[in-house]
């Protein structure tokens, strides 16, 4: 699967402050694909018509949800200005696969 370093590269992110943050981001993303395919991620060959092989395009669905949720993110406590910090609010976007 992809790790942390990977994606912090993909974010640009240094330091390790929001690794528990990242790596919660990704395990919603996996699963949110996982629902959305109806099938589970796995490493390599799948073995069952239930599983789906991480390919470079869903490890690169992966990364963009992942971004997509870690710059669109509030504060943590949900208060952040709309107007002073442009990450906090940018309409009813979503992301789809």
């Amino acid at each position: 699967m992809i790790d942390l370093a990977l994606l912090k590269l993909h974010l640009r992110v240094d330091g390790g402050e929001e690794d528990d943050l990242i790596s919660g981001y990704l395990e919603a993303a996996k699963a949110h694909i996982e629902q959305h395919c109806d099938r589970r991620l796995v490493d390599g060959e799948p073995v069952d018509p239930a599983e789906m092989a991480l390919t470079r395009d869903v490890e690169q669905a992966l990364l963009l949800l992942v971004g997509h949720w870690y710059s669109t993110r509030r504060s943590p406590a949900g208060s952040a200005d709309l107007q002073s910090d442009p990450r906090a609010h940018r309409g009813h976007s979503s992301v789809s696969i």
